[in-house]
């Protein structure tokens, strides 16, 4: 009897590790791991360029215009990995990326405490945050306000000498959050100079 209830436990013990795996699977590529900001009508162009730069890393890259000029890029890959290999070999028509390093559904609430974790989770002394309304589903300067007064006491809002700038960027379905120093998530060759001198 003790065997056979023994048994029973390691089964479901393993059926739930099996559902876990098929729903992380699912869940993999739900929302993009970065976007990159084009050039006017440069989608296309940027595409293929970063298309050349991550697929010998990933077979299953996809990338997909879902806001003008604004690329989103679903791929195995982590957020950092992808911010890595794109800003060492920046196309030539992308301005700026921003590797999602969480992200939150579009309701204030949600998106104030996770934006809140996440300065917390990297110890951050001085920062700000920087909404970008890619679409109206959410009010920027809530949350930005929200963020920044939920932070009273932990930290510092400073526009002049940041240690951090927490980038909100809110999309069609979600927002995401890029936690970087000031100008890091510019493409280009003096700030990919600057990025490797921090």
């Amino acid at each position: 009897m003790l065997l056979r209830e023994e048994f029973l436990m390691a089964l479901i013990l393993v059926s739930s590790i099996i559902l876990s795996c098929i729903l992380d699977l699912l869940t993999m590529n739900a929302y993009p791991k970065a976007i990159v900001t084009t050039g006017n009508n440069k989608g296309k162009k940027t595409t293929i360029e970063l298309i050349n730069r991550l697929l010998p890393y990933d077979n299953d890259v996809e990338i997909k215009e879902e806001i003008k000029n604004v690329l989103s890029i679903y791929s195995k890959l982590s957020p950092m990995e992808i911010y890595g290999l794109i800003a060492s070999a920046p196309p030539s028509s992308a301005f700026k990326i921003f590797p999602f390093m969480d992200v939150a559904e579009l309701q204030i609430e949600t998106i104030i405490k996770k934006g809140v974790d996440l300065l917390l989770s990297k110890k951050v002394k001085k920062f700000y945050v920087e909404c970008i309304q890619r679409t109206k589903e959410v009010n920027c300067r809530e949350v930005e306000i929200g963020i920044g007064i939920s932070m009273r006491g932990k930290a510092e809002v400073n526009y002049n000498e940041p240690d951090y700038v927490l980038f909100a960027n809110i999309m069609k379905s979600f927002l995401g959050f890029s936690l970087f120093k000031n100008g890091q998530e510019k493409l280009s060759v003096s700030t990919l100079k600057l990025n490797m001198r921090k």
